[in-house]
């Protein structure tokens, strides 16, 4: 992790409104000096050897994809705060889900983490990003993870994802807005049926992850397994009462909320702490209490 990276991460997590301010002040210098120039060699597919809090595998990245190969590629690593997450919450043996998994970076960091004995599910419906990531797979011979072409959402069928070509990551069914758009499958999570437990599941889906809690919500009340979500408000609809209701789920279900990128606060009351939400987007990590 070089000193950039060490820095934004410290100001996000420990200093959010800073943040903020070095976000419009430094990042276009950094983009400017550092890491145009190092992109520069980044011209075809390539596998990279990425090592990290003594874990380490082989990603393939493409260009083509933007935002989150071309940071791996400049930084040697991507969203270091979720993986040292990672490093303290799964153990050796756990079942795990990832729901969004995009190129693959957490899910192959996972399976190094659950080890042999454990397993990592994955759902990515890009067919493009799904075929990368089985080649990292591969590439890693990870018989630990079983990964699905597919979303997960409460209504099975076909449905359009609407995809940005600067960052593929950000590619959304919510949004409905893109550069261009894929026919993609949905899966009401059925895949899961047949596990004897989960320990952890990871939502990213870019404003359907509401969708996605109820669509595996009978997963949920059963097994009880700690939830890392992507909290983007903007996408959830006009009313409030849409843009807390995953907050009031897991409230419901007597889960302990905490914002990690606000160095863990608890999230007591939904309304309250979304009043005060001056962000665009965070991460919230749910533990059943």
């Amino acid at each position: 992790m070089n000193l950039f990276t060490r820095l934004k991460v410290f100001f996000k997590k420990y200093l959010s409104f800073f943040y903020k301010i070095i976000r419009v002040i430094f990042f276009p210098l950094y983009f400017k000096l550092y890491r145009n120039k190092k992109l520069q060699k980044f011209v075809e597919p390539v596998f990279f050897k990425l090592n990290f809090l003594n874990i380490s595998f082989e990603i393939l990245l493409d260009k083509k994809n933007g935002f989150v190969d071309e940071e791996i590629f400049a930084n040697g690593i991507y969203e270091p705060e979720i993986l040292q997450l990672y490093k303290k919450t799964i153990k050796p043996g756990d079942v795990c889900v990832d729901i969004g998994t995009n190129i693959g970076l957490h899910a192959l960091f996972a399976s190094k983490l659950v080890g042999e004995t454990g397993q990592v599910i994955c759902f990515e419906p890009i067919k493009s990003i799904f075929d990368q990531l089985s080649k990292s797979m591969d590439k890693n011979n990870m018989k630990n993870i079983i990964a699905h072409n597919k979303a997960i959402g409460q209504n099975p069928g076909k449905i359009n994802i609407y995809k940005n070509k600067n960052n593929m990551g950000a590619s959304s069914i919510a949004l409905q807005k893109g550069d261009f758009t894929e026919e993609i499958e949905i899966s009401n999570g059925s895949e899961l049926n047949n596990l004897s437990k989960i320990n952890f599941i990871k939502i990213d889906t870019e404003g359907y992850e509401w969708e996605v809690i109820q669509a595996i919500d009978t997963h949920i009340i059963k097994y009880k397994p700690t939830i890392l979500f992507e909290y983007t408000p903007l996408l959830y609809g006009d009313e409030i009462t849409q843009k807390i209701a995953i907050l009031e789920y897991f409230a419901r279900n007597n889960y302990k909320m905490l914002d990690v990128e606000d160095n863990d606060r608890e999230i007591k009351d939904a309304s309250i702490w979304y009043n005060n939400f001056k962000k665009i987007q965070t991460n919230i990590l749910c533990i059943a209490k």
